[in-house]
């Protein structure tokens, strides 16, 4: 079983890039090689871990890969609908990790800030007390308290996209509208009637702006509920934060003929028992406005399903072949029954199954 990256992170499959970058920088610093020399092993290995969920989980396509095809796929390939596999190619080790960390936190070497403020008399001694030249536990403790009372990043502005099913079939554009909050600091000066400026003092208050921003949405054909588009640092702002994500969330509306499971259309119908009994044609209404006529042949049995290849939804992978259709039966039984339809009823059954 492969790697399961919303687990090694502690967060839901539909965590946001807000929780699952709180979620690293938890974990990044907890088993960094530098704070755990004594386990360094076990520490790479979890630190490794948490750098490649963090890589996968904040990129649409490689998140989208796994969650449809886990770690195999993305790094062995998926299949690509004539039996064999679109290549993987994704790897990750150590050095990747060493990239992701340095990235996120800004820094070649994360221990440098503290130990370049040491005199050198102290950095002697706290440094190389153990005589491997790296920095001490005290270093990284201050070090990873500085790390904790970094910025951190507003909560993320999350808005809905509702489409119909036929605009998810074939694609289109959308706008889509937020208000996001611009918090300012507005100084003011302030002086004691002595007017002596070892009494005067500067006070900031401050000061809301509601701010409308639009985006233009180009809605791939395929896409599905629940389908995340982020919108880096487009958000909320305020003095001392990091600006917020904006991230739109696909809302697929409910269908009056179908229902959608992945890339497969669901055409639930009921019929007589009669036609279940000696066939009849279905007539499908299709999403891109066609109409199928379906013949029915077989003998229909309570929870049949009949399957119509390739008429299902766009996979939106692209190159992928559309998913399938399939017509889910019920049957309606007569409420009576008269003597003689009866007969002729046991007649025809024990003459069929002679």
């Amino acid at each position: 079983m492969g790697l399961d990256y919303y687990r090694i992170l502690g967060v839901s499959r539909s965590a946001t890039p807000s929780e699952i970058s709180k979620a690293y920088r938890r974990l990044a610093l907890k088993y960094h090689p530098l704070k755990n020399s004594d386990t360094r092993d076990f520490a790479v290995r979890l630190f490794i871990e948490a750098g490649e969920a963090f890589d996968v989980l904040t990129n649409p396509v490689h998140r989208a890969i796994f969650d449809q095809c886990g770690e195999e796929g993305l790094k062995h390939g998926i299949p690509d609908g004539r039996g064999g596999f679109f290549s993987g190619s994704y790897s990750f080790g150590e050095e990747e990790a060493n990239d992701v960390f340095n990235h996120f936190f800004g820094s070649d070497n994360p221990f440098a800030e503290f130990v370049t403020t040491i005199d050198e008399g102290e950095r002697d001694r706290e440094t190389h007390a153990n005589g491997n030249g790296k920095p001490s536990i005290p270093d990284l403790e201050r070090f990873f308290q500085k790390q904790q009372a970094a910025p951190q990043k507003l909560p993320p502005i999350i808005k809905s996209l509702p489409l119909t099913l036929e605009e998810l079939f074939t694609g289109t554009t959308k706008s889509v509208t937020i208000t996001r909050k611009i918090t300012q600091e507005i100084s003011s000066h302030n002086t004691t009637p002595t007017a002596s400026p070892t009494n005067s003092s500067n006070t900031s208050t401050p000061n809301i702006v509601l701010e409308e921003k639009t985006f233009t949405i180009h809605v791939k054909k395929g896409w599905r509920n629940g389908t995340k588009l982020t919108f880096q640092d487009e958000g909320d702002r305020a003095p001392g934060s990091l600006p917020s994500d904006v991230i739109i969330s696909i809302e697929e509306l409910p269908h009056k003929h179908f229902r959608r499971s992945g890339d497969t259309l669901i055409f639930p119908t009921t019929i007589s028992l009669e036609k279940a009994l000696t066939g009849c044609t279905i007539e499908v209404p299709t999403l891109d406005g066609r109409l199928l006529a379906i013949p029915v042949n077989e003998v229909v049995s309570p929870g049949h399903v009949k399957l119509v290849r390739g008429e299902g939804m766009p996979a939106s992978q692209g190159d992928s072949p559309r998913g399938n259709l399939q017509i889910e039966f019920n049957l309606e039984f007569p409420r009576q029954l008269l003597p003689r339809q009866k007969t002729l009823i046991k007649q025809a059954l024990s003459q069929n199954s002679i």
